[in-house]
């Protein structure tokens, strides 16, 4: 069990994908995710109890990093209309991005895939 989306973007463990966007957010923006609104809170047993509001998204949303880094990691979609802008700024973020670079560049291929077919992509 694990997350897959559409397109080929990715297919892997939940507990993968959240590492690849605490480092897509360091890299790319220069935060810490887990303390981040939707994501701040403690650890409780399996999983995070979000009892802390987080810091805002707000100096960051011109950013297209944030249409991947705030999206729900289980469900939703991403629309065909802003997948190129994230692919391109996935792939200017590729090449810092160490062990998950080849991580990157599938997730922007499938971005673009989608946003040529005009197709949103879906995460499930």
């Amino acid at each position: 069990m694990g997350l897959d989306t559409s397109h080929g973007c990715w297919h892997g463990s939940y507990s993968s994908f959240g590492n690849f966007r605490r480092e897509l957010a360091r890299v790319g923006l220069g935060i810490d995710l887990d303390e981040m609104a939707g994501f701040a809170g403690k650890v409780v047993g399996g999983g995070r109890h979000m009892s802390e509001p987080g810091k805002p998204w707000d100096p960051y949303l011109n950013d297209p990093l944030v249409i991947l880094l705030h999206h729900s990691d289980c469900d939703g979609e991403i629309s065909w209309e802003d997948a190129a802008p994230l692919a391109k700024r996935l792939l200017e973020l590729a090449p810092k991005m160490g062990d998950w670079q080849e991580d990157t560049v599938q997730f922007a291929n499938g971005l673009l895939a989608a946003s040529e077919l005009e197709e949103n992509v879906d995460f499930h």
